[in-house]
Order: structure tokens, then C-alpha cells, then sequence
């Protein structure tokens, strides 16, 4: 009989059910022989929606009643939970009819509350996975299941996963139902865990599977939890940097009042956050992900932040002295760097039109952005660091050694002569493993850039400015540029000018070591356009440790005439009677300012005097 039973309702045998009816008793169809389904479940997997229709009409209401609510023994499923299994709409609907057929009491249970063995509702059972094909049904499907419980307590119902309904709406994107449990009168606790150290954020889930309502309905319902922390450290901020998610932060900063509050945490405070174990601020992340415009949203809803403060605090100045583009992490990146890491040559030009000082900020591994614009191929970013300013010679080598003409390779090769016509003073410097631009051309088998390395003559040479060089006290620019010109003293004689004349140290040993140079050596009594020896120059802008060391330099002459009739002497006998300092550094060396030396020092080379013979004649 009982199979009878079951073969009528695959079938969907009207005429056996009412058979049923008129001669068993009523509470033969609730019994479940060999442990299996009763009538409606066979039914609904055999999607026989009209005979359900017609059970309505045909049954006793307690028997509807028994059988709506009766689970089978293999996954514990009542009959909404089976049509909930096979995303039927039909099948659900036709429950809901079911149920609205029968009268309940308020202690009766509610079949939407059925918990199979996995502590499921039959909305949990739709939500849980995406079915791609029948996706807008699976909706469907839910919004019905929502409907039949306007107290929305299935929405509070947790699984043995630990999630929610909500958990799976987000996840999965399905809009329509995470809008309705979000418009919900219910509190955010009890639709969504808030043990968020086991358990994802739901902004985890704010990304472009979310449409824009509901990542809205989130910054109102969970604002208080955006700054929760998980186990890496890191806040939702951190997760949406790390993936590139522009979507929520892009939400936020075109928002009105309705989101000020999540405004204010993400752009004003979270941007700042460092905890996780790297130390990377928001922006770090973000500066790594090449197609993702989240960086630049980061700071401009920072910047729109800040202009809105209208009390401004401790906390408000210190942001404004250290803004979020400043701030480096564990390893010295700035955003700026870790934009150029990662080639995102859009963000570092966009950083670098709002602060161009950053072009002088270095990391760990001293290399400046400079370096890192030649290194990782960002010809654009190269350009504008020239517009801003001359690199200085710390920008264009690192702590390994390696120059950025050991990484010209990396650059287009229109790119390439531009730099080694300026910095072919570097040209052989060599890395801590000996190698040079060239080893690294022959490395990456790159035959035009070995062919131009090879031959000097292809390179344009520019002027070295060792002027500037000498006024920023870049000494081992100078050096590296006195050791790399093969006619220094040509070059010096042509321009009227020696590094000499220019240099500014900060110590007089530091002085003492840049003469002991073999080329600057030879520099030491050579005179300027206005006839002004390096001595001249060391007591006309009162540099004391230059003028001490040239004054214990025995092959440093003291009675030069400059055009103007002064020697040395003249000038230090004036600072003297001007400053008794001067007057104790000579008596200290056992200098006399005031004695006339009539005769040169003996050994004097005149060649280095440079002008001419009757300039030298001057000084008998």
C-alpha cells in the first residue's frame, strides 16, 4: 500500500489521494513506512505542484498541518526545506498556500524555522550556494521564503557554519534579499554574528557583487564594526586595499549624510590604522593593485575629511603634518614606493602632483623613488621627478651598490640615452658584486643597451652641474664625477671654476679628506673668472673649517691677488679685527693674518696658477 501510495504521488495521481482519504484514517498519511518520506515529499521531488494544489482541498487541515511540518529521515528536511533543495518556486509557493490553508496558534511551528541537520532553514538552503544558470529563480525563490515570516525570524536562525541568511545574500550577491533583512527592524547582532574574531566582517563582503543600496544599508546597520581587527591585523579597510575593492570606498566618498559616519572612519581614521604585521596602511595595499583607482579614492575622501573639520584638535594637526602618503611602512615604503613597485604608475603620478617632496623620501634599502621609476620601467613617473627637481647622486644609487644605469634595461629605449647623457659620470661605478651597467645589459641580453654601453662616444655627454652638487654637500658626487672625467683640469680651465670654490662640509676632517683626493688636490690654488682661489672663496662666505683646513695645507697659497687686488691674508686680517673666533682660530694654527708673505712657497706649480704670467707677476 505504501508504495502505492508513493507511485500515485510521483505521478501525481489525484483520484489514489482521494481513495486515500475515504478509506484509511487520517493519520495514515503522516506514517512514514521503512523510515522514509511521507506523500508531500515524494511529491515535491517529483515537482508535482498540482496534486500539492489539490491536497489542499482534498486533506483534513491537521493532516496539511502534520505533513508540512513532518521532516524525512535522510536529511531531516520538512517539505519546504525539500522544495527549498530543488529551487522550485512553484513548489514553495504552493507551500506558503499550504500553510496559509491552516489555522496555527502562535506556539505552533513555523515551517520556515525547520532546522535540518545542518541546522538549516530552507532559506539558508537556497542562499548557501550560487547556481549561475538559475540564479534570478534561487532569488526568487528566497524573497517568497522571506515573505511567508513578516517577523523575519528566520533571519536571526544560525546554522552549525556559524552564519546567518545574511552571510549568504552578501557572499553570494544576492541583492534583493540582503536588502530586505537589512531594511529588517531587527537589531545587526541578531542577523549577523558579532563575534568578528571568528567571523568575517559583512563589509568583507561590500564589494562589486554588492550593488550600491546595499553597501549603503551596511554602513548604516554595522558602521560601529567597520574598525573591527582579525587575526592578521588587518580592518575591512585593509581587506578592500588588499583586493582592490573600489566599489564601497567609491559609495562613501560620493555619499550624503546618511554615511558621514563611516565616511569619517574609513577616510579620517582607518586610513591611518597600522596593526596588522607588516605595517602597511590602507594605502600601501592599495598602491599595489595596478587596476584599482582605490588609492587615489583613499586620499581624496582624506583630503575632503579634513577640510571639513571645523575645531581643528591635536589629532587633525598631526594628520595634516604627516598625511597618509607620508606615512612609511616596516620596510620604509611610502604609498609612492610601494606604487612603484607595483608599476602603478597612474596612483604614483597622482601622489606626486600632491606632495612632489616625496621624490626626496628614501625606504630601507635607500632607494628613492627615482631609482624605483627606473628599476620597475615607469618612464612617466621618471619625467615628472626630472620636472620637479635635479635627483640628487643619493637618489640614483642604492645600498647594494647598483646604480640606475644598472637598470636602464627595464626602460623603453627611446628612455635610456636621455639618462646616460646625464649621468654618465656613474656610467662605471660598480655594484657589491663588481658589476657594472654594462655586466647588467650582458646579464639581460639586451643588444642595443650593450652596444651603447660599450661605445662612450654614442653617449651626449651633459655638463656635470657640480656647482648645485657642491652647494647640496654632495660629495660623492663630486668625487664619483672628478674620478670619471678624464679632463678635469681642461674642463676647470675652460669654465673658470673648480669644485674648490664651492664646496660646502659639514666638518673640517670632512674638508681635510676631500683634499686628500690625487684631481682635487690639483685644484687647490686655481683661480676663478674673478681671480678667486678656493681660499678666497672659504673666507669671503666665512666657512671656517674650509679656511682652517686650506690653512694647514702646506701647497696652499696665501698671497694670491683676486681681481679685485685682495689676497687671502687681506680677507682673513678683516674677519679677524671683525670677530674674535677668527682671531683665535689663526693663533691656534700659528697663522698671522697681518704678516705680507713678499715670496711664493717653495715647490709652487705655476701651471696651476692658470692664468697669466703677468697675474703670477703680481704677487713678487
Amino acid at each position: 500500500m505504501f508504495q502505492e501510495m508513493k507511485d500515485a504521488a510521483y505521478a501525481g495521481n489525484v483520484e489514489y489521494l482521494k481513495k486515500i482519504v475515504a478509506e484509511k484514517p487520517p493519520d495514515y498519511l503522516v506514517t512514514l513506512p521503512d523510515g522514509d518520506r511521507n506523500i508531500f515529499h515524494f511529491a515535491v521531488v517529483a515537482q508535482k505542484v498540482e496534486f500539492l494544489r489539490e491536497a489542499i482541498n482534498i486533506l483534513p487541515r491537521d493532516v496539511v498541518k502534520q505533513l508540512l511540518l513532518q521532516p524525512n529521515l535522510i536529511r531531516e528536511e520538512n517539505m519546504l526545506g525539500c522544495a527549498a533543495l530543488y529551487i522550485d518556486y512553484e513548489l514553495i509557493k504552493v507551500v506558503r498556500e499550504l500553510y496559509e490553508s491552516v489555522s496555527w496558534s502562535s506556539q505552533d511551528e513555523k515551517p520556515w524555522l525547520w532546522l535540518n541537520s545542518k541546522k538549516m532553514t530552507a532559506l539558508h538552503t537556497i542562499l548557501r550556494e550560487v547556481v549561475k544558470e538559475i540564479f534570478k529563480k534561487q532569488e526568487k525563490c528566497a524573497m517568497e521564503i522571506l515573505l511567508m515570516d513578516p517577523e523575519f525570524v528566520n533571519c536571526t536562525v544560525v546554522d552549525s557554519y556559524g552564519h546567518t541568511p545574511l552571510y549568504y545574500a552578501l557572499k553570494n550577491g544576492f541583492n534583493r534579499v540582503a536588502e530586505k533583512i537589512l531594511m529588517a527592524p531587527l537589531p545587526a547582532n541578531s542577523i549577523y554574528s558579532d563575534d568578528l574574531e571568528n567571523y568575517p566582517s559583512p563589509f568583507t563582503f561590500a564589494t562589486n557583487n554588492c550593488s550600491e543600496n546595499v553597501v549603503r544599508l551596511l554602513f548604516k546597520k554595522f558602521g560601529k564594526w567597520l574598525d573591527k581587527i582579525d587575526e592578521r591585523g588587518f580592518t575591512i579597510l585593509h581587506i578592500w586595499a588588499e583586493h582592490g575593492k573600489d566599489e564601497p570606498c567609491k559609495i562613501l566618498l560620493d555619499g550624503d549624510d546618511d554615511v558621514a559616519d563611516a565616511k569619517t572612519k574609513i577616510f579620517k581614521e582607518m586610513i591611518f590604522l597600522k596593526e596588522n604585521k607588516m605595517a602597511d596602511t590602507p594605502l600601501h595595499l592599495a598602491a599595489r593593485k595596478k587596476e584599482s583607482k582605490l588609492g587615489e579614492i583613499l586620499i581624496r575622501g582624506y583630503q575632503q575629511q579634513l577640510n571639513l573639520v571645523k575645531e581643528i584638535n591635536q589629532d587633525d594637526v598631526a594628520a595634516a603634518e604627516c598625511p597618509p602618503w607620508k606615512i612609511k611602512n616596516i620596510r620604509g615604503n611610502t604609498p609612492l614606493h610601494s606604487s612603484l613597485y607595483a608599476k602603478h604608475e597612474e596612483l604614483a603620478l597622482y601622489i606626486l602632483s600632491i606632495d612632489p617632496t616625496l621624490c626626496q623620501v628614501f625606504n630601507n634599502k635607500n632607494e628613492s623613488p627615482f631609482f624605483l621609476s627606473v628599476m620597475f620601467g615607469c618612464p612617466r613617473v621618471l619625467d615628472e621627478i626630472l620636472k620637479i627637481d635635479e635627483p640628487r647622486f643619493k637618489m640614483l644609487r642604492r645600498n647594494d651598490g647598483t646604480t640606475v644605469l644598472h637598470y636602464l634595461s627595464a626602460l623603453p629605449e627611446k628612455t635610456c640615452p636621455m639618462l646616460l647623457n646625464k649621468y654618465w659620470w656613474i656610467l662605471n661605478l660598480k655594484d657589491n658584486e663588481e658589476k657594472t651597467a654594462l655586466d647588467y645589459a650582458k646579464r639581460n641580453n639586451v643588444p642595443w643597451l650593450i652596444n651603447m654601453l660599450s661605445d662612450p662616444s654614442l653617449i651626449e655627454k651633459e655638463d656635470f652641474d657640480w656647482i648645485n652638487a657642491c652647494k647640496r654637500e654632495e660629495i660623492d658626487a663630486v668625487l664619483t664625477f672628478v674620478d670619471h672625467c678624464q679632463n678635469l683640469q681642461i674642463l676647470c680651465r675652460d669654465a673658470s671654476d673648480t669644485p674648490l670654490h664651492h664646496i660646502k662640509l659639514p666638518t673640517i676632517n670632512a674638508y681635510r679628506s676631500f683634499l686628500e683626493n690625487s684631481s682635487i688636490a690639483e685644484l687647490k690654488n686655481n683661480i676663478d673668472i674673478d681671480g678667486a682661489t678656493p681660499l678666497h672663496r672659504a673666507l669671503q662666505r666665512k666657512d671656517m673649517n674650509f679656511a682652517k683646513a686650506l690653512l694647514l695645507d702646506d701647497e696652499v697659497q696665501r698671497t694670491i691677488k683676486d681681481n679685485n687686488g685682495k689676497t687671502p691674508m687681506n680677507l682673513l686680517a678683516t674677519l679677524c679685527k671683525e670677530n674674535e673666533d677668527w682671531a683665535k682660530m689663526c693663533k691656534l694654527i700659528n697663522v698671522d693674518p697681518n704678516l705680507n708673505t713678499k715670496f711664493l712657497q717653495q715647490g709652487t706649480n705655476l701651471d696651476r696658477m692658470m692664468k697669466t704670467p703677468f697675474q703670477l707677476l703680481l704677487h713678487f
